[in-house]
């Protein structure tokens, strides 16, 4: 078996990607969430940099939101955030 020179797994999902043995969680990864994760880390740190007492009091309301409404998108809106940043920091969890 091949090894990934990224990780160090050996596994039968290593293949050559642009003349380096990769597994398919490191392709994976390198293609799909790291993008994911620089764009959502950005996204949802200046969403939440920019909710304020106003936009919670009085315009979030007027659009119809509720107050649970309300806390579950600011929950949900650092938990991506989170998550993301710490992929970018951190690289692959299976690492």
């Amino acid at each position: 078996m091949t090894k990934c020179q990224r990780c160090g797994v050996e596994d039968d999902t290593v293949r050559t990607h642009s003349n380096v043995e990769e597994c398919s969680k490191c392709w994976d990864y390198r293609k799909l969430d790291r993008p994911a994760a620089l764009h959502w880390a950005k996204v949802g740190a200046e969403f939440l940099s920019n909710v304020d007492m106003y936009d919670i009091m009085y315009y979030l309301p007027k659009c119809g939101l509720t107050k649970e409404e309300m806390h579950t998108m600011l929950n949900a809106a650092k938990k991506v955030q989170d998550y993301s940043q710490k992929l970018v920091d951190h690289g692959p969890e299976h690492r």
